[in-house]
């Protein structure tokens, strides 16, 4: 299969997920699927890593949990090995804590990053980080980005001089 290696970071509750995810393979790409257990298990795991008492969890059963409960640290590689795997990452919004540890993650690796503004998300001020023309609101407008050649992001980086 021809096309980009794709991560598409989001949150399970994301209704936009499923549509982008289907359009980027129409459009030929390879796209890592924390929802598919064959894909999935391509990067290390297929196990599902949410547990029902997660809501419930201190500050440092989470700790806990995350370090040392097989399942877990399982999935936690899993998605690793897939960003790592991956040449983009798309943060589908809203993507929450997590997509955004990975888009961001991504960025600072070098990788190209795509923000998708989709149903029902705010956006954040410092999405500007990754260069604004990388932020979407359409799939027609995703897919016409991954077919340019990707330009570096220009910001504006202006340091507040203190006051004489």
């Amino acid at each position: 299969m021809s096309g980009r290696r794709i991560y598409l970071a989001s949150n399970f509750k994301n209704r936009d997920y499923p549509a982008i995810l289907a359009a980027l393979r129409d459009a030929g790409h390879q796209c890592f699927d924390f929802g598919s257990d064959d894909n999935a298990s391509a990067f290390g795991s297929d196990q599902g890593y949410v547990d029902p008492n997660w809501a419930k969890f201190t500050p440092d059963t989470i700790r806990t949990y995350l370090t040392t409960e097989p399942t877990a640290v399982a999935c936690f590689n899993r998605d690793h090995n897939a960003l790592r795997w991956a040449s983009v990452v798309v943060g589908i919004y809203p993507a929450g804590i997590s997509g955004t540890a990975e888009v961001f993650w991504a960025a600072g690796q070098g990788k190209r990053t795509i923000i998708y503004l989709g149903s029902g998300s705010r956006g954040e001020l410092m999405f500007g980080l990754l260069g604004h023309q990388n932020i979407v609101t359409s799939i027609p407008e995703l897919l016409a980005l991954l077919n340019k050649r990707r330009r570096p992001a220009h910001h504006a980086h202006h340091a507040p001089r203190a006051a004489a």
